[in-house]
């Protein structure tokens, strides 16, 4: 089951999901009524609590889903005012790329129909590829790239950001069968902040108390450092300059 956000639905849609839920009396409730028994209802079934919902504020600008509630193939909610469905494809080629934590990034794009028919008329074979570009951070000057092949049909992927304090942006590629190569779109550059410790190593090889702190929860008894992306960089950067302090 997907969960409205409550609060921050109308009172026509408050009461079009009470009504498909069944709820008594649902037609002649006001507001805040709707919402205690919508409330009540997600409650029985353990699946909202008040605190959940308590983070969003109620707004009145235009929602864009595909479906409010998905529990069958006949509860859509796209003829409610205000709601618009979200198109299966844009009128433009363009890629966009989300920081999710100092060495991951979300990138999402679309690629144009009629770009999509330019690359494959006469009947050539195109593939896709992502870019990742790596600069110095607030410089556009290039540091080093790496590839990841897509499918024609992808629409996004995960993004590892192999060092963290450095700029990244992701660029959408093609090349066919014939060796033609080019770019469709580049995104948005995002920058990634390198941790305190990263950046000051010398603090943990002066204070053994603070190199303890950071390490010895993250070691195994087999003295083995566990999978942390920050420590292990703490470790590579100590190691790095163990003759220069």
């Amino acid at each position: 089951m997907i969960i409205p956000n409550i609060e921050a639905l109308s009172l026509t849609e408050l009461r079009y999901i009470a009504i498909k839920h069944k709820i008594d009396g649902a037609g002649q409730m006001d507001q805040s009524q709707l919402k205690e028994a919508l409330y009540d209802y997600y409650e029985e079934f353990g699946e909202l609590s008040l605190s959940d919902s308590s983070q969003f504020s109620p707004s009145s600008q235009m929602r864009f889903v595909n479906s409010l509630i998905d529990e069958s193939d006949d509860l859509k909610i796209g003829d409610l005012p205000g709601v618009l469905d979200l198109p299966d494809i844009y009128s433009e080629t363009s890629i966009h790329l989300l920081l999710k934590n100092p060495f991951w990034a979300h990138a999402y794009w679309s690629v144009c129909p009629s770009d999509m028919a330019k690359l494959t008329e006469g009947g050539s074979i195109v593939s896709f590829f992502l870019r990742v570009t790596m600069c110095e951070k607030d410089d556009k000057e290039e540091i080093d790239s790496f590839d990841i092949g897509v499918g024609l049909h992808d629409v996004s992927w995960n993004v590892n950001l192999p060092i963290s304090g450095k700029t990244y942006y992701v660029s959408l590629h093609y090349e066919d069968n014939e060796g033609e190569s080019g770019i469709l779109c580049s995104s948005n550059r995002i920058t990634t902040n390198a941790g305190y410790y990263y950046r000051n190593p010398h603090v943990l090889k002066q204070d053994e108390k603070k190199f303890e702190l950071i390490f010895s929860s993250l070691i195994t008894k087999g003295g083995v450092l566990v999978d942390s992306s920050p420590v292990h960089e703490i470790a590579d950067n100590l190691d790095t300059k163990r003759g220069t302090v």
